[in-house]
């Protein structure tokens, strides 16, 4: 399938833009993994069951403070960020990186990988 090599080749691409991203993948908000780029010894779908319920949880409390309809999710650990960013109406792209990357550079890669993956999805 051409469009799945193609997401592929846009995550691939995405954790090459730094050194500090370690992992990328594209999943539906219902937790179903579309494509993934992560280190070995990560369970990929149990990454996209987690992400949907942490998307859920999110929805839930952007809706009860009237936040509007959610865009990303941000989760600053110890030793590093996990990033959610809404890609269409059904999917969201999960980036990983270390403490050390700059929240303004792992922000303008994510939007713009998620431009990228929102054109090969429709």
């Amino acid at each position: 399938m051409q469009n799945q090599k193609t997401i592929e080749k846009i995550l691939k691409n995405l954790n090459m833009r730094s050194p500090e991203i370690e992992a990328s993948a594209i999943m539906t908000r219902d937790g179903m993994m579309v494509a993934s780029e992560m280190k070995p010894g990560v369970e990929p779908d149990r990454v996209a069951a987690m992400c949907a319920a942490l998307l859920g949880l999110s929805d839930t409390a952007a809706s009860e403070l009237d936040r509007g309809e959610l865009r990303l999710v941000l989760l600053h650990g110890a030793k590093g960020v996990l990033l959610l960013v809404q890609v269409g109406d059904s999917h969201v792209l999960a980036l990983s990186a270390t403490t050390d990357i700059k929240l303004g550079a792992v922000l303008m890669e994510s939007r713009r990988a998620a431009g990228e993956l929102q054109a090969e999805l429709i």
